[in-house]
């Protein structure tokens, strides 16, 4: 087992919930446009296809938001499985999860705001639960790494120290010549 790998769990729960949140709200704007379609069939009205017009692009901005945060939180996912040096390089998935659970629990917070809905304020929980365990475990340092650095430093230690003692042996031999 290799010692330069980092166990990430709280990422991992988040990154998951993540996933699944994002699948829920998919879904759920599908059934919502499809709700829609149906309304707008048996009723036509000017001001009626207005607001079912402002409602579809909103429903079909979740919908690409809810498949964008899934390939970013699946692409997060395997970043996890990198070393600490390789992690540390390609971070930025990670983040911009993080970055999409925020813009996504303010979106919920404006749609919750405007019209109360127990399907969204269970989403806007979720989504801050999953944004808060990625960032507590993108915010802790590997304590692997320490351990690391705290062996090397040691062995490196050792290393001077047994050269040293293979140089003062060589200078007494060559003094005793």
């Amino acid at each position: 087992m290799n010692n330069n790998f980092t166990k990430k769990p709280l990422m991992l729960t988040g990154l998951i919930l993540n996933i699944v949140v994002f699948i829920l709200l998919g879904i759920y704007s599908l059934i919502a446009m499809i709700a829609v379609l149906q309304v707008l069939s048996e009723i036509s009205s000017a001001s009626t296809d207005m607001a079912a017009i402002i409602l579809m692009a909103m429903l079909i901005f979740l919908l690409i938001f809810s498949i964008v945060g899934i390939i970013i939180s699946s692409v997060a996912l395997t970043r996890l499985k990198l070393s600490n040096e390789e992690f540390a390089q390609k971070k930025g998935v990670v983040l911009a999860s993080f970055v999409f659970d925020c813009i996504l629990a303010v979106f919920i917070l404006i749609a919750i705001i405007s019209k109360f809905d127990i399907v969204m304020l269970i989403a806007l929980l979720l989504i801050i639960g999953a944004g808060t365990l990625i960032m507590v475990d993108f915010a802790k340092k590997p304590k692997v790494s320490l351990e690391n650095d705290k062996t090397q430093s040691t062995e490196a230690q050792t290393n001077e120290i047994a050269k040293d003692e293979i140089n003062e042996e060589n200078s007494d031999k060559t003094e005793n010549n």
